[in-house]
């Protein structure tokens, strides 16, 4: 028989990030600090509070993260930028946009 606190407890738990998520954020902050090179994939694992190899259960690489941070962090660009660019824009190339 469900107690009372049992849904709010339930509901505790799914409102916290997943751990992918909290690696992702985790990497990002150092990323952001420390410069891809300069961060580690056991520094990333260690301010998550998990060990290294289990990153690794998450994630590929420190690439891939840093992969799904860009896709993530582009996705909201592309769009416009292809709307703007019209049929010509080709979104496997790369553009350099004058300054």
């Amino acid at each position: 028989m469900k107690q009372q606190g049992d849904t709010t407890a339930s509901a505790a738990v799914l409102a916290e990030p997943s751990t992918r998520e909290r690696l992702l954020r985790a990497a990002s902050a150092l990323f952001a600090t420390k410069g891809y090179f300069g961060t580690s994939t056991r520094e990333i694992a260690e301010l998550v509070e998990i060990r290294q190899p289990s990153l690794f259960h998450h994630f590929e690489s420190k690439a891939a993260i840093a992969q799904v941070l860009l896709d993530r962090s582009l996705t909201p660009v592309v769009p416009p930028v292809r709307d703007l660019a019209g049929e010509g824009f080709d979104s496997g190339a790369v553009y350099v946009f004058p300054q």
